[in-house]
């Protein structure tokens, strides 16, 4: 039985934790080491789980607590955490979600039976905190086995923690100094990436992960544009300074990034401008 590494940054995740440790502690693949990285939280995460240390410390193969003193990301509590990471495959998750009993075993064994993949994924159900509402995170054109690098790159497949197992060797021959780049944008853009430019990725139609999804979703106004229009130049100056982890034509796909980037802004300012209008009733 192989040995997992699950990452777990946690940030303020209270009112969630218990439910995600809760979620580990039930899993029906017991050899798991658990890295979990308290992300400068000020409120009583880790309480909870030093609550659960001991029940997952006998249940699990290995758990390791890593502490950062203030607030930092989630990329670099990711890179706090590999160097610790020592299992075949690799896995990571928020604190503030949820794993079905089955979701580590079963992507596990699928890696077991495919060595010529670099990772698999699968199904999982996102969950609308403000509305209580549930929907399926695959679209029919994700339920299949394929290469998903272009479909990452430009946002047309999910890319959400909990629901992707990666192959280790695979994942840290492209990152030999395990460091993924940091970035306000969070991780999984970084983790995703280069094991996608290597293999396609399995998919398995199980709903195994629970995505839970806080605040509302606002509609684009005047004070958001500026975050908004920040925001895209930053995914765009992280995924030129994942390429170069990747294997693939760099120089090509650069400038594919640059155009696919240009476009996202001039629609952005284009609804911009129409909610202008709509504002000043022209």
């Amino acid at each position: 039985m192989k040995k997992i590494s699950l990452i777990i940054p946690v940030y303020n995740a209270e009112p969630w934790f218990q439910e995600m440790l809760n979620s580990v502690l039930a899993q029906t693949w017991p050899h798991i080491q658990l890295v979990i990285v308290n992300d400068g939280s000020t409120d009583r995460s880790e309480d909870i789980f030093l609550g659960c240390e001991p029940a997952l410390k006998e249940r699990l193969s290995e758990v390791i607590y890593l502490r950062h003193e203030q607030n930092l990301s989630a990329s670099e509590a990711i890179n706090t955490a590999l160097p610790w990471c020592d299992g075949e495959y690799l896995c990571w998750a928020d604190a503030d979600d949820v794993l079905h009993p089955d979701s580590i075993r079963k992507k596990a064994e699928y890696l077991d039976r495919f060595p010529s993949l670099a990772m698999v994924r699968h199904n999982s159900v996102i969950f609308l905190q403000n509305s209580g509402r549930y929907a399926e995170i695959a679209k029919p054109e994700d339920k299949q086995v394929k290469n998903i690098f272009e479909d990452l790159l430009f946002s047309r497949t999910f890319c959400c923690p909990g629901c992707y197992m990666l192959r280790s060797e695979v994942f840290f021959a492209c990152y030999p100094g395990r460091k993924i780049p940091v970035s306000r944008q969070g991780q999984n853009m970084q983790m995703l990436l280069p094991p996608a430019s290597v293999s396609d990725c399995g998919y398995m139609d199980d709903r195994l992960f629970l995505y839970r999804i806080h605040g509302a979703n606002h509609s684009l106004s005047f004070s958001r544009f500026p975050d908004l229009l920040e925001r895209k130049k930053e995914f765009e100056q992280l995924q030129l300074r994942v390429l170069p982890h990747c294997r693939c034509d760099r120089e090509w796909w650069e400038a594919r990034i640059h155009r696919y980037w240009q476009q996202e802004t001039e629609d952005l300012k284009k609804s911009y401008l129409s909610a202008i209008r709509r504002h000043k009733g022209i």
